[in-house]
């Protein structure tokens, strides 16, 4: 629930007067709740391309580790795997 809180909100005012500008908005700086008379409607405006980042937080490095299917000892395998099977990438 907190990250809907951290969540910047448009106004169904917003979206009716000016919708070009409110897309705008939230593909420059992501999602954004909807809120009518300054109470939630339960729906969101998200971008539906992913934003592109310089850094990682913390926790979402925490994340990208918890949905890797394979363990450091095999990562690491793996790439020993690649490394050795001596491929042209240039061809």
């Amino acid at each position: 629930m907190a990250i809907l809180e951290a969540t910047p909100t448009i106004t169904t005012a917003d979206l009716k007067q000016n919708p070009a500008a409110v897309l705008r908005k939230v593909g420059d700086l992501g999602p954004h709740r909807i809120t009518a008379h300054g109470k939630p409607t339960g729906f969101s405006i998200v971008p539906d391309t992913p934003q592109k980042k310089d850094s990682l937080t913390g926790a979402e490095l925490m994340e990208i580790a918890a949905r890797s299917p394979l363990t450091r000892e095999q990562a690491r395998s793996w790439l020993k795997d690649i490394e050795s099977a001596n491929i042209d990438w240039d061809m």
